[in-house]
């Protein structure tokens, strides 16, 4: 019987999703680089312009390659930043998962074992052992919220 384990909730978040998006972004990014360099090589293709029509394509073409790089920096860091944060979904489902889980099923185990006398003074014992565990939770659940987002 689950007297203790059921305490401990999952993790939420869903660490491969997020880790999809992730991928699409910085795929995105690549896409965005790859349209920066070849804005950058037009000028190279209307060498025959002169005047102020070569001069204010070139204005024009350098203000859009500054945009381009810029939106292209921001896609790089929202993906980075995406991806960091499936790792962190990740890490916290592994640590409730294989150590807090296991941990408060042990408490499961020991109060299964427990003579039927002893077993008021062992389930408030090991309660407050379990509820630490829970706090586990909490924590690991704040610190991925603290890192700038919160898995819903």
């Amino acid at each position: 019987m689950t007297w203790f384990s059921s305490m401990i909730p999952g993790a939420p978040g869903n660490a491969d999703s997020i880790a999809s998006v992730a991928h699409a972004l910085h795929a995105s990014a690549t896409e965005a680089d790859t349209i920066e360099q070849a804005v950058s090589r037009i000028p190279s293709s209307i060498v025959t312009w002169r005047g102020d029509a070569h001069l204010d394509y070139l204005e024009s073409q350098q203000r859009a390659r500054s945009r381009m790089i810029h939106f292209n920096e921001g896609m790089t860091c929202a993906a980075n930043d995406v991806e960091s944060y499936s790792w962190n979904v990740r890490a916290m489902h592994n640590y409730v998962e294989n150590t807090l889980r296991p941990a408060a099923q042990k408490l499961d185990d020991a109060f299964e074992h427990t003579p039927a006398v002893q077993r008021i003074n062992a389930y408030f014992s090991l309660l407050a052992e379990a509820r630490t565990l829970q706090g586990g939770v909490v924590r690991k659940l704040l610190t991925v919220c603290l890192c700038g987002f919160c898995p819903g």
